[in-house]
């Protein structure tokens, strides 16, 4: 029982650098952006669907940026608090939702929305097993916290 559960929480602390593997996607030197260059003459706004990637992926940054340092510092105490930990992986789900609404790129809505579904399924598993670690799939946990790795990785090639 309490087996499970440092387990579970061993592979959910190292899980914990693939979910901060967003935040470098466009943190570093700023990737070549693809959008048009501006003329002299004036027109109407960009449709959404013009969104370069650059832009896409700079959004969906910014809209978990603020919460990475405190999901690291839960992770880091997540023996201690694993509800703390828990709450911050669940703010993080629900804002790069949020980043993800004003993201029109279809390459980098792709991309992100198959991270977002990773991380949301690793949430919600999360909450399964903090709710009663008697039941803990370790092997669901380690197959979600997989998932997420590739899904983040395949994001930050898409940004990088």
């Amino acid at each position: 029982m309490a087996t499970a559960r440092r387990t579970t929480l061993t592979m959910l602390a190292a899980s914990a650098g693939l979910l901060l593997a967003l935040t470098g996607c466009s943190a570093g030197a700023p990737a070549k952006s693809d959008s048009p260059k501006p003329t002299a003459t004036h027109s109407a706004a960009p449709s959404a669907a013009a969104q370069s990637k650059t832009a896409a992926c700079a959004a969906l940054q910014s809209s978990v940026a603020t919460l990475t340092a405190d999901l690291q510092q839960s992770f880091a105490s997540l023996a201690a608090d694993p509800t703390a930990a828990e709450q911050k992986l669940q703010e993080l789900t629900d804002s790069m939702q949020s980043g993800l609404d004003g993201v029109t790129n279809p390459e980098v809505k792709d991309a992100g929305t198959k991270a977002h579904d990773a991380l949301a399924a690793l949430t919600a598993d999360v909450k399964a097993v903090l709710a009663n670690p008697k039941t803990a799939d370790t092997a669901k946990i380690q197959a979600d916290a997989t998932a997420v790795q590739t899904n983040f990785t395949a994001l930050g090639k898409v940004c990088g």
